[in-house]
């Protein structure tokens, strides 16, 4: 999964989509998808540290390189040790429908027989007759935004391209960006859960901004 965002991340550079978003966040013109804007950064940078962003530097030193290499060798080995444990899980693991057949008491079924009963009981304790019934899907635009608290340290490469992202990010668009979309909020204009995109961006940014150039001018 990790790999995937990042190969994500990089295809949007090399495609010259991240520029797109830089014009769309700069034009007042296109100030009708500044939400959406602030939609595709939170789920681009979600996962980023703003602090590790802002002090990527070119030039890395010595420690910095041993650092590296120790986080990238303790999530390989985190990722093998969660492999093989999820492989001995499955191992033992019986079809349910080899766990018997049981009879609930006091609890009848459509032909007033006792009820049967045809999985592990285990699970007897989660027994529902609504397990087969279709629930209502909750459209995506209306979805709530999903706090996460897992942060991973990418490539060195990555992490330079979304430092220089998001310090033209904070130079050419982010005011105009974000007094937008605070003036929806603000007018109701915006869809259910939409501020929290924004307090993410605000949260994420001025951190970028104290921990890279601090400039005052850029604080709201």
């Amino acid at each position: 999964m990790r790999l995937f965002i990042l190969q994500v991340l990089w295809a949007l550079r090399q495609s010259g989509t991240l520029d797109i978003l830089l014009y769309i966040g700069s034009a007042s013109a296109e100030r009708l998808y500044y939400m959406h804007l602030v939609e595709v950064l939170s789920l681009m940078l979600r996962e980023q540290n703003a602090g590790s962003l802002a002090e990527a530097a070119p030039q890395r030193s010595q420690a910095e390189k041993m650092r590296d290499e120790a986080e990238l060798l303790a999530i390989r080995h985190r990722e093998t040790s969660e492999k093989r444990r999820k492989v001995k899980g499955y191992g033992g693991a019986r079809h349910s429908s080899f766990g018997g057949t049981f009879v609930v008491q006091d609890m009848k079924s459509i032909s007033d027989n006792a009820l049967i009963y045809h999985k592990p009981l285990g699970k007897l304790d989660k027994l529902s007759f609504d397990v087969d019934k279709q629930k209502p899907k909750t459209p995506r635009h209306r979805m709530p935004f999903v706090a996460t608290s897992t942060e991973r340290r990418s490539a060195f490469a990555v992490r330079l391209f979304l430092k220089d992202f998001c310090a033209e990010f904070l130079n050419g668009a982010y005011n105009t960006v974000m007094n937008h979309v605070k003036d929806n909020l603000v007018r109701n204009r915006a869809q259910q859960h939409d501020e929290s995109y924004y307090l993410w961006a605000m949260r994420f940014f001025m951190e970028f901004n104290r921990k890279h150039r601090f400039e005052v001018k850029l604080v709201r």
